[in-house]
């Protein structure tokens, strides 16, 4: 992770406008997103019919009781005059145009991080390059070419394909998960403070699956140099080998570092595959536990949640499971 924090302190400042704007939009697609997930709680209240009828109006200010107060107060006025089904068709309605903006500005934040990527790798390739025209020519006579053309190619690659392509998911999860759990503590900060209690325990099975493959990744990277330098010390010094019959002696020792790096990745990729199925099962018993906690909030003789409140609380905790695993899944990409 401090590797990853340093990549950004040195390559983001050229594109920061491009990185605030980014930010920005994903903040809007993160509160429409939650937006449109806490609609659920007055349609299901008027399917079930457990959606108490607000008769009295307030003052319009700009705080989330008075305009759930509000936004109440015209549901029941336009399901006293219109009927149910009318109702229904507004609030849907109203979820569509938030859906349609949730989406609009995750296109705008997805555009900036374009910009932002490309440039970066651009950027690194063309550092590598001007370094290695400065460097004087007893590095070229002590350094093996093959450990060069790793870093040109094989490290740059692997930035490209996991720093850069986990960078839309550090900027924009974090955010989608910090609205929404913003809104659980509105809706229920019982319930809330119990996924806290429930989250980081996941996380500490994920952070220790990421460490082993940021120690595997190493030694493969490593790995890949010594065989890029035999196959170069091969094919400078082929005459040689040739001359002395030396063929038998250099494929074995060829196959012997090829072997070593295949069971170097073999490791990595089983530890990497099991990213994926760990972090669904961690969250399916996360959602079973809390909706074990959220019913008991319920069934009680004093309940401290209305039912249509807490499943509009499960849809938009279950939102958030899936921006929690990309962002775990981006973590073992740039460890890798």
């Amino acid at each position: 992770m401090k590797d990853f924090i340093q990549i950004l302190k040195r390559f983001i400042p050229p594109y920061k406008w491009k990185l605030v704007k980014n930010i920005f939009f994903n903040f809007l697609h993160a509160l429409f997103g939650g937006a449109s997930f806490a609609m659920m709680a007055p349609v299901l209240g008027i399917l079930f019919g457990t959606q108490e009828d607000v008769t009295t109006k307030v003052p319009w200010e700009f705080t989330i009781d008075a305009l759930k107060h509000n936004f109440y107060y015209l549901i029941t006025n336009v399901k006293s005059e219109y009927g149910a089904s009318t109702a229904l068709i507004i609030i849907g309605a109203i979820l569509v145009f938030a859906v349609l903006l949730k989406t609009g500005f995750a296109y705008l934040a997805a555009y900036e991080m374009v910009y932002i990527r490309n440039g970066v790798v651009r950027d690194i390739r063309n550092l590598i390059y001007k370094k290695v025209l400065s460097l004087p020519l007893p590095f070229f006579s002590e350094e093996k070419k093959g450990d060069i053309l790793a870093r040109m190619t094989g490290d740059v690659q692997e930035v490209e394909s996991s720093v850069m392509n986990s960078l839309d998911m550090f900027f924009k999860n974090p955010i989608i998960i910090i609205v929404s759990l913003g809104l659980m503590i509105w809706m229920s900060w019982q319930l809330t403070l119990f996924v806290f209690i429930l989250l980081p325990i996941a996380g500490t099975f994920i952070g220790r699956v990421g460490k082993s493959l940021k120690r595997k990744s190493m030694e493969g990277q490593d790995k890949m140099g010594q065989i890029l330098s035999f196959l170069d010390e091969t094919l400078s010094g082929l005459r040689i080998i040739k001359a002395f019959t030396a063929e038998k002696y250099m494929e074995e020792s060829f196959d012997k570092d090829n072997n070593k790096y295949r069971r170097i990745m073999n490791h990595l990729m089983r530890r990497r595959y099991l990213a994926h199925p760990m972090s669904e099962f961690l969250g399916t018993v996360v959602v079973v536990v809390v909706l074990w906690f959220g019913g008991s909030l319920i069934l009680t003789d004093k309940p401290l949640m209305q039912p249509q409140d807490f499943m509009a609380y499960m849809v938009l905790f279950y939102s958030i499971i899936n921006p929690a695993k990309a962002f775990s899944n981006a973590l073992y990409s740039v460890q890798k």
